[in-house]
């Protein structure tokens, strides 16, 4: 009557047991294939095994970079490296001497022209200053290649009638100190107005002024002036004596 209960569980026993053993191989061999999952992701190989052959292929995994010997190491073993390397490269390297050398300065010659400055514009008369310019117009044509005429020989005729261009004391309108205007120069109006005229350039052998312009006495010199703008158009310096 007991031997039949004992049987069944004897069987229960030994299903439990073969159960047990089947599940335990399946894990084995889960972890199994997941260390060679993991051995092959490391190392940059792929196994494949095509279906129904069961032969397998190795072949490497591109996208997977091989693993350096310096991963291999540990962290604190390489960081050590490193160290150790930077500090023999700075000990070794050798730094060259900057020596401390003086800079010549180099003096750049500059024409005299450039080195006048531009003129000051000045509301009021002042001594080396020139009027603030009035409206722009055309200016008027002037062939400076007159001098080349022998008509227009004035140097001749004032040896043969020095009396013609001996005149009276010249007076500054501002009574300021002679200086030369070059061409380009703008004159105060005083200068040009009708008291300082040459009336009659012929006489001196002088060519004709053009509309809008008069030649006038500066000094001992002759000066060709824009009536609107006051600018000096050609100079003969030393005209008169």
């Amino acid at each position: 009557m007991y031997k039949l209960p004992i049987a069944l569980l004897l069987a229960g026993a030994a299903a439990t047991s073969a159960f047990a053993m089947a599940d335990q191989q399946n894990q084995n061999r889960v972890e199994t294939q997941h260390r060679k999952v993991q051995h092959e992701r490391e190392s940059g190989t792929v196994t494949r095994v095509r279906p129904g052959t069961g032969e397998r292929r190795v072949i490497n995994n591109p996208s997977t970079p091989p693993v350096s010997t310096a991963t291999q190491t540990s962290r604190p073993e390489m960081r050590r490296r490193v160290r150790n390397e930077t500090v023999e490269q700075r000990r070794t390297t050798v730094v060259p001497r900057v020596e401390n050398k003086r800079v010549e300065r180099r003096v750049t010659q500059i024409p005299n022209a450039q080195r006048i400055r531009p003129p000051v514009v000045s509301r009021t008369p002042r001594i080396g200053t020139e009027p603030p310019l009035r409206a722009e117009r055309a200016r008027p044509h002037w062939n400076r290649e007159w001098r080349n005429n022998r008509q227009y020989d004035w140097s001749n005729w004032r040896q043969r009638n020095r009396s013609a261009f001996h005149l009276r004391r010249y007076r500054d309108p501002y009574g300021w100190a002679y200086r030369l205007f070059s061409i380009g120069w703008r004159l105060w109006p005083q200068y040009y107005s009708s008291s300082y005229w040459i009336s009659d350039p012929w006489m001196y052998r002088l060519p004709p002024a053009p509309a809008g312009t008069r030649w006038i006495r500066y000094y001992n010199d002759a000066l060709l002036v824009d009536m609107w703008t006051g600018e000096v158009i050609d100079v003969i310096p030393n005209f008169f004596w």
